[in-house]
């Protein structure tokens, strides 16, 4: 699938989004990394533990990706829905938006996934030593402290073609939610409790 026909099945524009990333390459990264973070899934968590404020929390996550990734559709919906929340539990019936809203996550989802490949990873995944990762990780720690963001991208990029244990993949996906915020922090904390766990 070409990019221009990917944005056309969410409901964005091409031309918008290379006008804020670019690249292509940077454009399918992100979107790679909004597969990764499965941003959805806070959602649910939140609505699970009748959790207002993290329900709110994560829309707007959604919604802020959405309107960087021109995932227009979806950006839309969760917006309206974001809203709802803002000032608390919604006063009236949502569920018809929530269900909207669900379902434009999983256009937007398997449209990135047959962009980028069956199960929206990069190609080229490799089986890597422990020592490979963890000359990753320092790296990733060194950029960290210089912030140095176009390193850690490189670096977490590095990190998305390595066969993760799934203790490690558990890291390696707050990586990626932490990198979106460009949260550099955060980031270099989940980076030294992957290299103790690899060390």
């Amino acid at each position: 699938m070409e990019l221009n026909n990917f944005f056309e099945e969410v409901g964005g524009s091409y031309n918008e989004v290379i006008s804020r990333l670019g690249k292509d390459e940077r454009i399918v990264k992100y979107l790679i990394r909004f597969v990764e973070s499965d941003p959805m899934s806070d959602f649910d968590r939140a609505l699970g533990e009748n959790n207002i404020e993290d329900a709110f929390r994560a829309l707007h996550s959604i919604k802020g990706m959405c309107l960087n990734l021109g995932l227009g559709a979806l950006g839309k919906s969760s917006s309206e829905l974001c809203e709802e929340y803002r000032h608390g539990a919604p006063e009236g019936d949502v569920s018809e938006l929530t269900a909207r809203t669900r379902a434009d996550y999983a256009t937007a989802i398997a449209a990135i996934k047959k962009l980028t490949g069956e199960g929206g990873e990069q190609k080229g995944v490799i089986n890597v030593s422990n020592d490979q990762i963890a000359r990753i990780l320092k790296m990733l720690i060194k950029n960290c402290d210089e912030m140095y963001v176009d390193g850690i991208d490189s670096n977490i990029a590095e990190l998305s073609k390595c066969v993760l244990s799934d203790d490690l993949k558990v890291y390696y996906q707050n990586l990626v939610k932490y990198a979106d915020g460009v949260a550099i922090a955060k980031i270099e904390e989940e980076a030294k409790s992957m290299l103790i766990r690899v060390s």
